[in-house]
């Protein structure tokens, strides 16, 4: 199971950039991200596309990136067992933040 939803993530993470149908078809890009998230049953292609397009704008840039911990996530996730919590629990922080 791990395997095939890496699979997918790395689907919509391919997708997210417009390289399904190219960058002029928009909707059909969009369209295919939600249907290769249907069989991870957590809705997150569209939110991702965002937040992705967002880190590569603003790469490794303290408090832009989204990829990178915030003020508050970087002092409460401080020790290392915290830090791998992070890690599993960023994409569910993603649209809280």
């Amino acid at each position: 199971g791990g395997v095939i939803n890496l699979s997918f993530m790395l689907a919509i993470h391919d997708i997210s950039h417009n390289t399904a149908f190219g960058q002029h078809r928009f909707l059909a890009n969009r369209l295919f991200g939600v249907f290769a998230n249907l069989p991870i049953f957590v809705p997150m292609a569209t939110s991702f596309k965002r937040y992705h397009i967002e880190h590569h704008r603003y790469l490794g840039v303290e408090y832009v990136d989204p990829d990178l911990p915030t003020r508050s996530e970087a002092r409460f996730f401080s020790s290392t067992p915290l830090k791998v919590l992070w890690l599993i629990c960023q994409p569910l922080l993603y649209p809280i933040r």
